[in-house]
């Protein structure tokens, strides 16, 4: 089996880079749907629910997105660069 040209793994990259985007998009939408219930909950909507305890699990929803956008940019820099090394 022929090595694949340079053209061919820029366009696997390219796919690759797609492909992050999407999951971070996915991502970023279960994000703004815990948020709007975090919302209810700092506005005092949702019974049991404290202003405190919506605040700070609002904050981990944030921590928790911004390492999974980490997580996901670790996966593509080294797929790129076992695909460019081929």
């Amino acid at each position: 089996m022929p090595r694949p040209s340079a053209e061919t793994r820029a366009s696997v990259v390219k796919q690759l880079g797609k492909q992050t985007e999407v999951a971070k998009q996915r991502v970023r939408r279960i994000r703004r749907g815990a948020q709007d219930v975090v919302k209810k909950g700092k506005d005092g909507k949702l019974e049991g629910v404290s202003k405190d305890d919506a605040f700070r699990v609002g904050k981990e929803i944030d921590g928790v997105t911004e390492e999974v956008g980490g997580v996901l940019d670790g996966i593509l820099k080294k797929k790129t660069e076992d695909v460019m090394a081929i």
